[in-house]
C-alpha cells in the first residue's frame, strides 16, 4: 500500500489544487517533520545552556573573572558622588 500515492487525474481535473508533484513533496516534507519530532529531541533552557557553557569554557570563566574583578571597583568610584553628612553639636 502506498501512502504517498496520489490519482493525477483526479487532482489535475480540479482548479485550484496543487499539483501531483506538489503533494508528493508535501506529504514527505510532513512526515519527515513528524519523525524529526518522535527521535527524542528535547529543548534547553537559555539558563541551562549558559551554565554549560560556563562549567566547560575556561575563557569564559577568565572573562566573568575579570568582570566580578571590575565590578569590586564601583562602589569605590562612585562614592565620591554621594552625599555627605556631617554634625556637630555641643553639650552643655
Amino acid at each position: 500500500m502506498n501512502l504517498l500515492a496520489v490519482d493525477e487525474a483526479s487532482v489535475a481535473s480540479r482548479p485550484g489544487t496543487a499539483s501531483p508533484g506538489f503533494a508528493r513533496v508535501s506529504a514527505v516534507a510532513l512526515c519527515v517533520a513528524f519523525a524529526g519530532l518522535s527521535c527524542g529531541a528535547r529543548a534547553e533552557t537559555i539558563s541551562g545552556a549558559l551554565a554549560k557553557a560556563y562549567g566547560f569554557s575556561p575563557d569564559l570563566g577568565q572573562q566573568r573573572a575579570a568582570t566580578r574583578a571590575a565590578d569590586e571597583g564601583v562602589p569605590k568610584a562612585t562614592a565620591g558622588f554621594r552625599p555627605t553628612v556631617t554634625a556637630t553639636g555641643t553639650s552643655g
